[in-house]
């Protein structure tokens, strides 16, 4: 079991450091820091584990996993890891996540139409939409978009969800979305 978290977290500091495109990026960022990020990772990504990640289920019709959180079901593509899910689920669980965005500089506030750049799975989307007049989640995936209506399918009927497949960016055109290791489904 601690080969299994020196390992996670062997792989986590292999990510972040990968992040930057050279070390230089680096500077500003102090041991401690990296140490604190680490644990917190860990942290969430196991309680992730032990709440969550055991209770997820298949739904053959769809042919999605999904899992049960606090604030609604949320489904992911059926080859979508565990691990992953734990991951995208720390990005919601820790508040000093970089993809936090209901923050004291831009809250979400009650009667608010918010609009999520880059939906997802729609886990941050979900945990707000109660409070909103609306959501409209923009994603380019084609796998997400079919997660993305059968988690909000119900807030689509009411009409309190929109969810539209395209990109954005500074131009019209077409392009391929890839992460570095050709992963269609990046975080």
């Amino acid at each position: 079991m601690l080969s299994y978290f020196l390992n996670l977290f062997n792989r986590f500091l292999r990510l972040f450091i990968s992040r930057f495109k050279n070390r230089e990026e680096l500077k500003h960022v102090s041991y401690f820091e990296i140490i604190t990020l680490s644990m917190r990772y860990i942290y969430n990504v196991l309680k992730a584990f032990t709440i969550y990640i055991p209770n997820a289920r298949f739904d053959e019709k769809m042919q999605v996993k999904f899992i049960n959180l606090p604030y609604g079901r949320v489904y992911f593509p059926k080859n979508f890891s565990n691990i992953r899910i734990a991951r995208l689920y720390d990005e919601q669980l820790d508040k000093r996540h970089w993809h936090q965005y209901d923050t004291k500089w831009t809250p979400v506030e009650e009667g608010d139409i918010v609009v999520d750049c880059g939906a997802c799975e729609g886990m941050w989307a979900l945990s707000i939409i109660n409070k909103c007049s609306k959501v409209i989640m923009i994603e380019p995936q084609s796998t997400w978009i079919k997660c993305l209506n059968k988690t909000f399918e119900n807030y689509i009927k009411i009409g309190k969800a929109i969810i539209v497949q395209c990109a954005l960016g500074n131009e019209d055109g077409e392009a391929d979305i890839t992460s570095d290791d050709g992963d269609i489904y990046a975080y």
